[in-house]
């Protein structure tokens, strides 16, 4: 008898607990969600975001409101850090992720004007305080993604938006913007929400090529698959459209790369080697008829002297020079602004026109190395041949889908970056990219422990919350 009421007390007991148990291990799975949701926002305002009533109606927007965001998702972060433990990976990839950040952070310090590094110059805000942001962004990524499952957030808001973003393309194309821009034509060359052509050009290709990669290596359903299509192909309608000549050259690294791991992925036979050439050929064949019948061919066989083929070069010359006066840390993490008018010929004013600057060295290569040296240089080819390595390792691993189309997407936008800038809309492409290697990496990484998890009453998280919130409501206070 005493055994019996003994056992009903203990599964009693053991009811009450489970509730418990159920709750402790609900709530982890609370923040990482909640900070990959915050993530999913933040790039939906990189992509859509913009405010006409404001002077820089672009970027000033979104920087604000994904710095805000960024309160929230450092809220997340500690929360998950603390109740989960901080464990730092020591793999190749984490390494080379560090060091870029750490290049950025002296670069920083050594800058010849540190406030331009700190906060980015006017109309680009691309300083250490939005590259904060953008590592946030990797991170929690890495720790949120529980790669592969939640991948598929990160590919539904990027098509999202990219599918608005293009339905705006098109109405501005019409010349029904709803906006009167004052200084350009939207109908000309339309720029959706990044106000830029070459910016919205090069988002696009990005976007081809990762839709490209999606139907090559992710095996979607066949709904998907058509919707994935009807977005690759409007987008490709949309670069000729937009008439960015670096987008194509993001295409053409893009369609390489997504070729070669493909080949990879499924084995070198003849008949994947006459379905590749297929394809080429019918690439080859779209080619031409671009270059002879559409805005973007003539944009791109146009070298002529209004073409700003010379003002390219003249550019290239004052990035090169800037670096090998400071080989080894540049002019400081984002001082191209600054120090380029000590580099800026007589000639330069005659091809651009008078009071006409630069904030970028229109190349990734060479403003990396004018403003962050042969150091800065070395961590960031460091952290893109880690992750060509990763990439091809797992090119054959059922769930290396991801993982490939990032990389798709990573060579897309530094292909492009060859010939152009950097923009709120657009440079948290490979931070996104570089996450989702973090992720894939993290499943195997060495780490070591740095703090153990605490057991946090539940209050605790609430006042993080609240209180980062409030911080970043003030923030967002600036732009009224």
């Amino acid at each position: 008898m005493a055994e019996a009421r003994a056992a009903r007390r203990a599964a009693r007991a053991s009811k009450a607990q489970q509730p418990r148990r159920d709750r402790a291990t609900t709530r982890p799975v609370f923040w990482h969600e909640l900070a990959l949701v915050i993530v999913c926002l933040q790039i939906a305002v990189f992509i859509l975001a913009f405010d006409p009533n404001l002077l820089n109606a672009f970027d000033l927007t979104k920087a604000s409101y994904t710095h805000a965001l960024g309160w929230g998702l450092l809220g997340a972060l500690v929360v998950i850090a603390l109740s989960g433990g901080v464990r730092v990976p020591m793999s190749p990839l984490f390494v080379a992720f560090y060091a870029v950040l750490g290049v950025e952070m002296l670069t920083t310090l050594t800058a010849e004007n540190q406030y331009v590094a700190v906060y980015g110059e006017v109309g680009r805000y691309l300083g250490l305080t939005t590259h904060a942001v953008l590592a946030l962004v990797a991170i929690a990524i890495a720790v949120s993604l529980d790669y592969p499952r939640r991948a598929t957030w990160l590919a539904w808001v990027i098509g999202l938006a990219a599918a608005l973003a293009g339905l705006y393309a098109i109405q501005q194309a019409l010349g029904l913007d709803p906006v009167h821009w004052a200084d350009t034509d939207s109908s000309i060359r339309p720029f959706s929400s990044f106000g830029n052509a070459d910016f919205y050009g090069q988002f696009i290709a990005v976007v081809a090529v990762a839709c490209g990669a999606v139907l090559a290596f992710a095996r979607p359903s066949r709904p998907v698959a058509v919707l994935v299509t009807v977005l690759g192909v409007a987008s490709l309608g949309l670069m000729v459209i937009v008439a960015t000549r670096g987008s194509v050259v993001g295409i053409i690294a893009g369609s390489a790369t997504v070729a070669t791991l493909w080949l990879h992925r499924t084995g070198i036979s003849r008949r994947r080697l006459i379905q590749l050439g297929l394809a080429v050929g019918v690439a080859s064949l779209a080619v031409l008829v671009m270059l002879a019948a559409t805005p973007l061919g003539s944009r791109l066989v146009d070298i002529g002297p209004t073409s700003g083929l010379r003002n390219r070069v003249l550019l290239y010359e004052s990035a090169f020079r800037m670096f090998l006066d400071h080989p080894f840390l540049g002019v400081g993490f984002e001082n191209f602004a600054v120090a380029y008018p000590r580099y800026q010929q007589a000639e330069w004013f005659a091809v651009a026109g008078p009071n006409t600057t630069n904030t970028s060295a229109h190349d990734w290569i060479l403003h990396i190395a004018a403003t962050t040296g042969i150091v800065g240089l070395i961590a960031n080819v460091a952290l893109l041949a880690v992750f060509a390595i990763l990439a091809w390792r797992h090119a054959r691993d059922e769930d290396g889908a991801p993982l490939l189309i990032a990389f798709a997407g990573i060579a897309a936008f530094y292909g492009g970056g060859l010939v152009l800038p950097g923009t709120q809309s657009i440079q948290w492409i490979p931070w996104v990219c570089v996450g989702v290697a973090l992720a894939s990496e993290l499943r195997s990484a060495r780490a070591v422990t740095v703090l153990q998890p605490l057991r946090l009453p539940a209050i605790v998280p609430i006042l993080v919350a609240v209180g980062l919130a409030s911080v970043a409501l003030s923030q967002l206070g600036s732009l009224q």
